[in-house]
C-alpha cells in the first residue's frame, strides 16, 4: 500500500476527486463549462492577482464525461499554488461537511465548492458539477456567488448539503481552499513528501486544514488530494501525526 509519511492512497490509487462513471449525451451545440474558470479568476483577482479566463482555462481544463472540456478541481489547485498561494482540494466527511465550510470561512480561506450543478433531476445538468464561491455563512444559511450565472445562490443548510451530494460528475463534498501562507508555517519543510503516483512534491497547504485533530474519524476532512495527478490519499489508521 502506498504511503505518504502519515498517510496513505486511499483505497484504489485511481480514486480522484472526479467521478469516474459514464454518462451518455451528445457535446454538439453545448456551451463552454466556464464555471471552474470564472470562479478561479474571481478568487485570484482576491488576492491581487489579475487573470482572464483564456489565462487559466488550458491549465485547468481537461475533456469531461461527455467529452467536452471542464475545469478540474485538482488542476484548479494546482494553478492557485503555481501563483503563490497556499490551495487544498479536500474530500469533506458527509457528517461535519458544514462544519468544514464554517471552519475554513473562519479561518479566512477562500472557498470553491464543487457541487451539483442542479437537484433537479428533470434537467439535462442533474449529473453535472459546476462551480461557486463561499459567499458567506451563518447559523443555517449560506450564500454563494455564481461567477458564470452571475448571481448569489442563497440556501437553507439542508439544502445545500443535498445540492453537494454526490452525482455521475462529482464525488461529493469537495471543496478547494485558498489562503496565504507564511513560509515558517509550511507544513512540509522537514523533508520533502512526494505523491507515489506522479511524484509531485506535496505541501500540507493551507496548514490549519492538516492538523490532526481534523482527520480522525470524528474528523472533519476525509480525503486531501494530490495537486498533480488527483490522487486522494487519507490518514493512515492507528498512526500517530
Amino acid at each position: 500500500m502506498a504511503r505518504l509519511g502519515h498517510w496513505i492512497v486511499s483505497g484504489a490509487i485511481d480514486l480522484t476527486s472526479e467521478s469516474r462513471s459514464g454518462v451518455s449525451g451528445s457535446v454538439q451545440d453545448r456551451p463552454p463549462r466556464a464555471c471552474g474558470g470564472l470562479t478561479l479568476i474571481n478568487i485570484l483577482s482576491s488576492f491581487g492577482i489579475e487573470r482572464t479566463v483564456l489565462d487559466v482555462w488550458p491549465h485547468i481544463s481537461r475533456h469531461g464525461l461527455r467529452g467536452e472540456l471542464c475545469a478540474r478541481s485538482y488542476l484548479i489547485g494546482k494553478y492557485a499554488a503555481d501563483a503563490g498561494l497556499a490551495s487544498a482540494v479536500i474530500q469533506c466527511h458527509a457528517a461535519r461537511a458544514w462544519d468544514a465550510v464554517r471552519f475554513c470561512a473562519s479561518n479566512g480561506l477562500r472557498l470553491m465548492i464543487n457541487h451539483r450543478a442542479t437537484n433537479d433531476a428533470c434537467l439535462s445538468t442533474s449529473q453535472e458539477g459546476h462551480y461557486t464561491i463561499l459567499r458567506s455563512i451563518l447559523n443555517d444559511r449560506i450564500e454563494l456567488e455564481d461567477p458564470l450565472l452571475g448571481r448569489v445562490i442563497r440556501l437553507c443548510k439542508r439544502d445545500f448539503l443535498d445540492l453537494w451530494q454526490p452525482n455521475l460528475e462529482t464525488v461529493g463534498f469537495i471543496l478547494i481552499a485558498i489562503g496565504t501562507e507564511h513560509p515558517s508555517d509550511d507544513g512540509n519543510v522537514k523533508g520533502e513528501l512526494r505523491c507515489p503516483r506522479c511524484t509531485m512534491p506535496i505541501r500540507f497547504q493551507p496548514s490549519i486544514l492538516f492538523e490532526p485533530c481534523h482527520w480522525n474519524q470524528g474528523g472533519m476532512f476525509q480525503r486531501f488530494f494530490c495537486l498533480g495527478c488527483d490522487a486522494a490519499f487519507q490518514k493512515a489508521p492507528n498512526i500517530a501525526p
